[in-house]
């Protein structure tokens, strides 16, 4: 019997990823290109904001990477159900990928800025996580996690991809370079 989270190696996500994977430069690219990104910020997971100024970025406010405190932000670039979350212009062969890939939830660029450690935690999304790396930053950054209770430590360089479960995982990251790391995320379930 199948457990319920089991990735299939040959099945129709891990071939997603690797189209995805293909054309990391293409979208760190239009990433860099794009004016005007609105980043989620750590309030944005909240059940309610204790800033009376904040305005949900999901409706394209826009808050500046260098504005806000958070290490890390996220760009939202698609969610379930196909919504598209930033200009086609930008992101058109991910968004071909991203509507042909089975039970996908999110996809976001993740950025993490120099010299910072996130501390160990779990995350709830209930499926699996994949990275591909678009800009290292360095040398010195990656993720450790427990897999099968055996210590998992990953350093990210461009152009790879890392998959595991952030549920069941607890998991840190860090980032000592001196410029940001950013990579392209895709959060989904079993196929």
């Amino acid at each position: 019997m199948e457990k319920l989270n089991t990735l299939k190696p040959n099945g129709e996500q891990l071939k997603c990823l690797r189209e995805a994977q293909d054309i990391y430069k293409e979208i760190y690219d239009n990433f860099k290109k794009q004016k005007n990104k609105a980043y989620l910020i750590h309030e944005d997971f909240e059940e309610t904001s204790s800033n009376k100024k904040y305005k949900d970025n999901m409706t394209n406010s826009l808050i500046s990477f260098q504005e806000t405190k958070d290490n890390w932000k996220l760009f939202p670039l698609w969610y379930e159900g196909g919504n598209k979350v930033q200009d086609n212009k930008y992101y058109n062969e991910l968004y071909k990928i991203c509507d042909k890939f089975p039970y996908l939830a999110v996809v976001a660029i993740n950025i993490v800025k120099p010299k910072t450690n996130i501390g160990s935690h779990k995350d709830l999304e209930p499926g699996w996580r994949a990275h591909i790396t678009l800009d290292s930053g360095g040398e010195d950054t990656g993720i450790t996690y427990l897999y099968n209770k055996k210590r998992v430590i990953h350093k990210f360089s461009d152009g790879d991809m890392n998959i595991m479960k952030p549920t069941y995982n607890e998991h840190s990251g860090w980032n000592n370079n001196y410029k940001p790391r950013v990579n392209l995320f895709f959060d989904f379930y079993n196929d």
